[in-house]
This record gives C-alpha cells, sequence and structure tokens, in this order.
C-alpha cells in the first residue's frame, strides 16, 4: 500500500471515507478498499467525553467488490490522509482483511483497538502537527 494515495473523500451525503485512489479519469475517482469514518464520542475512565475513530467498511457488507468509481461530481472534498490516518487505515485494512466476513470492525468499545491507535499515531515519523 502507498500512503501517498491515500484520501479522505467528503461525499455529498455527508459521509467521510478513507480510501486509496488508484487513479481517476474526467469524471471519476477509482478507489479501493474505503472505509466510512466515524467520530463516536465515548466515556472515558475521568467522565470526560472523548471523540474517538471508527472506520468500517463503507460498501463491503453489500458487495464483495474491493474497487468503485466515485463520480467526482459527489465529493465535496478530496484530502490527503495523514501519516497517522494512514497506518490506522492500514491496520484496519489488514485486520479486515484477517476476518473477511466476520464483522471485522473497530469499534469504540474495543479499548485494545483505541490503544493500538494511539501506538501507531506515536510510531509515526512525520513532521506534521496534525493527529489524524
Amino acid at each position: 500500500m502507498n500512503l501517498e494515495n491515500y484520501k479522505i473523500l467528503k461525499l455529498s451525503n455527508k459521509e467521510m471515507i478513507v480510501c486509496e485512489v488508484s487513479g481517476e479519469t474526467k469524471d471519476n475517482y477509482e478507489i479501493s478498499n474505503p472505509l466510512k469514518m466515524d467520530i463516536v464520542p465515548k466515556l472515558n475512565s475521568a467522565g470526560q467525553i472523548n471523540e474517538i475513530l471508527n472506520l468500517r467498511p463503507w460498501l463491503q457488507h453489500f458487495s464483495e467488490q474491493r474497487y468503485f468509481e466515485v463520480q467526482k461530481s459527489q465529493c465535496i472534498l478530496i484530502a490527503n490522509a495523514s501519516v497517522g490516518l494512514s497506518q490506522y487505515y492500514e491496520h484496519v485494512i489488514r485486520k479486515i482483511d484477517e476476518d473477511w466476513g466476520d464483522e471485522a470492525i473497530l469499534s469504540p468499545d474495543d479499548s485494545d483497538d483505541e490503544d493500538v491507535y494511539d501506538e501507531l499515531l506515536m510510531d509515526a515519523e512525520t513532521e506534521s502537527k496534525l493527529i489524524h
């Protein structure tokens, strides 16, 4: 996988996905392994509400297809994924590949997965001050 090809797409239906953009035509983006991004509130042990990122298969539960074409007219925004998000994305894709067919979603209730995200973020070598 190539970190430079990981993009965040905000769609006109308000969904945000992170994916690998493998190409583009005049009218479409060619994407693979799209994961829907959800920001979910979670109560921590100190009683404070934190927001965590949940990545889940975008259409893979409805289709076995891993490559899609998204019309450019349906994209409100396209942005490069940060190094931390890219590493987390790769982690989730690996987990889905291992458990394909099972509900392989990193959910807010999986504290180990949240720790994995934090570890991946800390290991990311970047000069950027962005967290995600």
